[in-house]
């Protein structure tokens, strides 16, 4: 092919569709890598700061040399204790839904599936609590149940489960309910 022929080749609308085409999967293709590697990454730091700051058995020790009267609810810790449950909660909020839409994703497009922890006490859902500005619920919910132990216990252990897509859920014996989740 000469320099002339391969300039009328150029000069073809045909061409030019097809070439406009094959850029576009180039870069469909590069985005999806480069979308998924973020999301792993995400993941990672996650789960280390899961360990380390946000570190759900800790803050149980934490939070039991802060309580008056010994009671296990979130209204009965000092203001300390508090301000550390709240902010382990709102990092919750923000944690499950990206763990959620990383496992569940197809195609690594943002996925319309929502988390929704309940409370249930055998066949009956009792109270539902949809991801999303939770805090305030999970403090009604602490404080109703007396359960800021076991519900700490349960969002600390949580990603685990989401990402081996796991059933996991925790029994609170003095008012015989359980708290779950299910991914909808």
């Amino acid at each position: 092919m000469s320099f002339e022929e391969i300039l009328q080749q150029i000069n073809n609308p045909i061409f030019i569709v097809i070439a406009f085409i094959v850029l576009l999967v180039i870069i469909r293709i590069f985005n999806t890598f480069r979308i998924d590697k973020g999301a792993k990454s995400y993941i990672k730091k996650a789960s280390k700061l899961r360990r380390k700051k946000f570190n759900g058995p800790d803050l149980i020790e934490y939070t039991a040399h802060k309580r008056k009267g010994g009671s296990n609810t979130y209204k009965k810790l000092k203001s300390n204790a508090k301000s550390r449950v709240e902010k382990f909660f709102q990092y919750k909020e923000e944690e499950l839904p990206a763990i959620v839409n990383f496992v569940h994703s197809k195609r690594k497009k943002k996925n319309k599936k929502k988390l929704i922890v309940f409370i249930s006490n055998g066949q009956r859902k009792m109270i539902k609590i949809g991801l999303g500005k939770t805090v305030k619920e999970f403090i009604q919910l602490t404080n109703k149940f007396e359960c800021l132990d076991e519900l700490i216990r349960f969002l600390h252990d949580l990603p685990d489960a989401i990402l081996k897509q796991k059933k996991h859920d925790i029994y609170i014996p003095e008012y015989e309910v359980s708290i779950g989740y299910e991914i909808k």
